[in-house]
């Protein structure tokens, strides 16, 4: 039988807090680029929200 086990918010915060440290070390010491390092970490903290905007589109007839 397949076991399916239960998330864990304190296991989930010590791997994010040792992923962060990790992180901070490779980037002091020179290891990555703070931009691959930015792209690496996720879909949205590659963007970039200063030069975006929010447009509407209008339809025929309003």
């Amino acid at each position: 039988m397949q076991y399916i086990g239960r998330f864990s918010f304190s296991d989930h915060r010590r791997a994010k807090e040792a992923s962060r440290a990790r992180d901070e070390c490779d980037l002091r010491n020179g290891h990555v680029p703070r931009e691959e390092q930015r792209v690496a970490n996720g879909v949205f903290s590659s963007f970039d929200i200063a030069a975006s905007s929010i447009r509407r589109r209008r339809l025929i007839g309003d």
